[in-house]
């Protein structure tokens, strides 16, 4: 008996099967190697990464509530920069197993989604692809300005798309 092929095409990314990580939710993957082998998923996608770095908002971040949690971290990350130094060799390993590693990208304005791209393009050629992070609620005048109507999300799409 041959074995099924669970290998998909997902808009243009390659991957071994249709598993991928919740976005911002997976930190950058190599957090959760002490529970399963991560390089088992068809892809994962990283916590979101901005041309510097970003403390995220104060604390406290986050409340238990009737039902569940909310929280407002405020996107924290280390920078592209940072990413690359931290967590790029895991990354590129990962890659090189056939994990898919699709970036996700975080700015205020159109021009920080540009430079944080741009960043990406040039320090991280094991990612498969990009997220561009435009409706996060949890940042001032951000995500949520920037994706809070079709017209305000094309804008950051149309400056982002030539740079990948």
């Amino acid at each position: 008996m041959s074995k099924v092929s669970m290998a998909v095409d997902f808009a243009g990314i390659s991957m071994k099967n249709p598993i991928n990580t919740a976005s911002g939710t997976f930190g950058f993957g190599w957090q959760f190697e002490n529970f399963f082998d991560v390089s088992r998923l068809g892809a994962i996608t990283t916590k979101g990464c901005a041309s510097e770095p970003w403390p995220g908002n104060p604390k406290p971040r986050m409340t238990e509530v009737r039902g569940g949690m909310m929280n407002s971290v405020g996107l924290q990350n280390p920078g592209v920069r940072g990413l690359v130094a931290e967590s790029g060799d895991y990354l590129a390993d990962l890659a090189s197993k056939g994990t898919a590693v699709i970036c996700q990208v975080a700015g205020h304005s159109t021009e920080e989604y540009v430079a944080a791209l741009e960043l990406f393009e040039e320090l991280c050629p094991w990612a498969a692809g990009f997220e561009l992070n435009v409706s996060c609620p949890n940042i001032a005048a951000g995500g949520a300005a920037c994706g809070s109507t079709p017209e305000g999300a094309a804008e950051v799409m149309r400056a982002c798309r030539p740079i990948t």
